[in-house]
């Protein structure tokens, strides 16, 4: 079983973007940060290098279109201003596979982030005046993003949920991002894989869909009683 120790910010937290050309969306910023000991694990990895493919990965799952989260509701006006939403995570430890429990917990991020609620009056020579209602809304889509499945090749087999013992012996990685509708979203490798027969990718997307429906109703389980909890 994999375990992954995070340490949260103390706040989710959204800035302001000011004219940047040709925007019509918002933008969420990652950056992933792991210490010394958690990268330790991933021996053939700098923790610089695991820090960019990390932050790389969860970038892709939520800025693209496959995340379902409506960039463009950030947007205050267009071409001139908009929220950008940062989500940053420290990884202090982490015992067999870290890329599925990071992307767990970064999916919880949306869930609980909110805007803030603005009005546009008027617009003027591209100076737009805007007026701040003070109340915040919910991130639209924020329940869309999906969940990751990965497949680590060791030997001529491969295996998921890898542990500690399994991790270390790991060749090659093979990511599958799911939709919350089991769609493939996005597919990602990393390590010395160069390549494996097509009916080999049938059958691990075929099964990460499959184990995706399974830990998207554990995710929504856990929500749903921590959010009762509040």
């Amino acid at each position: 079983m994999t375990s992954l120790t995070l340490f949260p910010a103390k706040q989710d937290y959204i800035t302001y973007g000011i004219k940047k050309k040709h925007e019509d969306k918002g933008k969420i910023v990652c950056n992933i940060e792991c210490s010394p000991s958690a990268a330790q694990e991933f021996e053939v990895y700098s923790v610089e290098e695991l820090d960019a493919e990390l932050t790389q990965l969860l970038d892709r799952i939520l800025n693209g279109p496959q995340s379902g989260i409506d960039l463009a509701k950030l947007c205050i006006i267009l071409k001139q201003d908009y929220w950008v939403l940062h989500v940053d995570a420290l990884v202090l430890d982490v015992k067999g596979g870290i890329i599925d429990t990071l992307v767990w917990g970064t999916r919880a991020t949306p869930l609980t982030s909110k805007r803030p609620n603005m009005v546009v009056e008027s617009i003027k020579d591209e100076n737009g005046n805007v007026h701040s209602e003070f109340d915040v809304v919910a991130l639209e889509g924020a329940e869309k993003p999906p969940l990751t499945v990965t497949f680590n090749q060791v030997g001529k087999r491969y295996i998921v949920d890898a542990s500690e013992q399994k991790e270390a012996a790991t060749q090659a990685r093979l990511t599958v991002a799911v939709s919350p509708q089991t769609e493939i979203c996005a597919v990602q490798k990393s390590g010395l894989m160069r390549g494996f027969p097509l009916s080999l990718l049938s059958e691990i997307l075929q099964t990460a869909r499959c184990i995706a429906r399974e830990e998207f109703s554990k995710f929504n389980d856990l929500v749903c009683n921590a959010l009762v909890k509040k």
